[in-house]
């Protein structure tokens, strides 16, 4: 049977040394084979922990990552993405551009 851990925002106001215990109580649980769910909004913190990385965004999940898939540019892509994709459409009716029209 499989043991899953919850850590919601683990790290949030506690200095670096409780990071760093932290850090090494979670990979000491791994390493006996339990699994972590990991919720954070500290973004260095999810991308050097994190095995397989949901990106959340109102309440919707926006992308899943693993691997060499999780870094900085794909998750912070996949969470503005929707600002991203009005951004362009603003643009595009600005500037009445038909080539750019045709990227959506």
């Amino acid at each position: 049977m499989l043991t899953v851990y919850l850590f919601d925002e683990p790290t949030v106001g506690v200095d670096m040394g409780a990071k760093i215990e932290i850090y090494e109580l979670m990979n000491a649980l791994v390493a006996t084979g339990v699994a972590i769910v990991l919720v954070s909004s500290d973004l260095p913190e999810v991308l050097n922990l994190s095995h397989r990385l949901y990106v959340m965004h109102r309440s919707r999940m926006a992308a899943e990552l693993t691997g060499a898939d999780i870094s900085e540019p794909a998750v912070l892509s996949h969470f503005f993405r929707e600002q991203q994709a009005a951004g362009v459409a603003t643009n595009a009716l600005a500037t009445n551009d038909p080539t750019t029209h045709a990227q959506h």
